[in-house]
């Protein structure tokens, strides 16, 4: 006798001709089903703005601190007439910038997606005010009333309405172009353009204001650091004029002379320190001012005039798709069972037992047979 459980080709075709309409039926109903579905969801709006980070461009040369006088920055000459500081009327680089610096850097598009997608944002886009249209009119409302989020602490509310947000917003980028864009689809045309508009916004809020801190931070390191190097060389400038009042004259080759040309070599190396530090300074003041990271906008969001396609033909072909693996798979095991059962398999006879049990036993005892099952199996596990 042939084994009920091998099952040839041949069979399966059979089985699937035997329930032709069967299957046809389905499939339909399914692609009916899925269609409908399309059809009855509501229409949604999506607004898109896009934007390109932009890069700042370097400054001047004079600003950057190459050939600029030491007089114009320590505000005093060299004390002796044969100095190297006459020798060398400029800074040409310094011994902490050695070229001029390169144009900054547009930030990563990732950076933007990350903060798209923030906490911060986000908070700051649900707790501004939009126009909404209701029933009665248009009034001013945030999106949690959009969202018709449950009465609650304002804080919830809000991070509720965040959460919801992320759920409509969509960002890509463009590696061709570098073009960054941001999607808000909602239910109205005009609450899709405010919070696309307001995202911008506020990420331009954010770029300013984590710029502004970082500009604040390095100018006050600077401008202690610089006072500390120009007492360092007011210090040093006092010790060479001491010791030249004290001995106005004294041979070459002595060791007078070595001293004064060691304290002058020890004004000229801070007067180039505190040169250095007072560009830099005057560099991170102007920079202060336009260290925000720009952004370009490429396109403002605008009140879509249009709502967006329902997708009823691509919903179709997956209700299709999905209905015939459905169908088929229902018809085969069906086929197969009444196989087995014509066969007199024991292994299905106990599973059917089995199942009858469960399906008779109460929600109580299904609940502690699943967990002394689940003790078992953890008891063999160990």
């Amino acid at each position: 006798m042939r084994d009920p459980h091998y099952v040839t080709l041949l069979q399966l075709c059979n089985d699937l001709l035997r329930r032709f309409w069967t299957v046809v039926a389905m499939i339909v109903f399914c692609a009916a089903g899925a269609a409908l579905l399309s059809l009855a969801r509501p229409r949604t709006f999506t607004s898109v703005a896009s934007f390109v980070p932009e890069a700042r461009q370097s400054l001047p040369a004079e600003v950057e601190g190459r050939d600029l006088p030491l007089e114009r920055l320590t505000g005093s000459a060299s004390l002796s007439s044969s100095s190297r500081a006459n020798r060398l009327p400029a800074v040409v680089g310094t011994s902490m910038r050695m070229s001029a610096p390169t144009p900054t850097q547009p930030l990563d598009p990732a950076f933007y997606d990350a903060a798209l997608r923030s906490r911060e944002v986000l908070m700051a886009v649900a707790g501004s005010r939009f126009a909404i249209t209701t029933r009665t009119g248009v009034r001013m409302s945030t999106a949690a009333d959009f969202f018709e989020v449950p009465p609650a602490p304002a804080l919830s509310r809000t991070e509720e309405a965040a959460r919801r947000l992320l759920r409509h917003l969509e960002i890509g980028y463009d590696d061709r172009t570098g073009v960054v864009t941001v999607s808000v689809q909602t239910f109205d045309p005009a609450f899709s353009q405010a919070v696309a508009a307001r995202l911008l916004e506020v990420l331009m809020e954010r770029n300013r204001r984590t710029a502004d801190s970082r500009a604040e931070a390095q100018v006050a390191f600077l401008t202690g650091v610089a006072a500390d190097a120009r007492r360092a060389l007011l210090i040093a400038q006092n010790r060479l004029a001491g010791f030249r009042e004290a001995n106005r004259a004294y041979v070459s080759a002595s060791p007078l002379a070595m001293t004064n040309r060691r304290l002058d070599s020890d004004v000229l190396e801070k007067r180039r320190q505190y040169a250095d530090l007072a560009l830099q300074l005057e560099r991170a003041k102007l920079e202060r001012s336009r260290a925000t990271q720009l952004i370009t906008i490429v396109s403002r969001p605008e009140v879509p005039s249009r709502p967006d396609p329902r997708g009823v033909v691509r919903t179709t072909i997956a209700g299709v798709v999905g209905g015939g693996v459905l169908v088929v798979l229902l018809v085969l095991t069906s086929a197969q069972l009444r196989r087995l059962r014509a066969a007199g398999s024991d292994d299905l006879a106990v599973l059917e037992s089995e199942w009858r049990a469960i399906v008779r036993r109460s929600p109580v005892e299904r609940r502690a047979s699943l967990t002394a099952a689940t003790a078992r199996s953890g008891a063999e596990g160990r």
